[in-house]
């Protein structure tokens, strides 16, 4: 890092008047709310840049930065920690976040609700297998089974 990338990150950040407010980003973010920030020609998550920068050191592989605060948005170095995945999971249970979206809101979602519909709709009415949907909708056989035997998608 050197010390135009840190003034660049700096700009997108609004920091709040007390050293344990959260530390909005303020620039372009993913679906959920996590900032990204342009560095050395990739995006990356704007709290792992902060975590790094303010701890002086890298995040150990498959490590994930966690927020305290619960606040994605938030890149003060106050409310981060390094963490697993067991760990974020447990989070997210403690915190009941794991049923905070459902369908095309949850950032993993690769279908729409209307896509849903049409690839029930189509195997009902048409001469069409699952694996031809998987292959058209871009997921797999099983994620269509799931969808027809509403296993998924449960609430369309």
């Amino acid at each position: 890092m050197n010390d135009n990338d840190i003034e660049r990150f700096f700009c997108k950040v609004e920091i709040g008047e007390n050293e344990n407010d959260c530390w909005r980003w303020l620039a372009s973010k993913k679906k959920l709310g996590y900032g990204e920030f342009n560095f050395k020609n990739k995006k990356i998550l704007a709290h792992r840049f902060s975590y790094e920068y303010h701890n002086n050191c890298q995040i150990k592989d498959k490590m994930l930065i966690l927020h305290n605060c619960d606040n994605p948005e938030c890149t003060n170095p106050k409310h981060l920690r390094e963490g697993t995945h067991k760990e974020n999971n447990k989070d997210m249970m403690l915190r009941n976040r794991q049923h905070n979206c459902k369908g095309e809101e949850c950032y993993l979602s690769k279908l729409t609700e209307q896509q849903v519909i049409e690839i029930r709709s189509r195997y009902a009415n048409e001469d069409t297998s699952k694996r031809k949907l998987a292959k058209e909708y871009n997921v797999s056989a099983f994620a269509i089974g799931s969808i027809i035997n509403r296993k998924t998608w449960k609430f369309i």
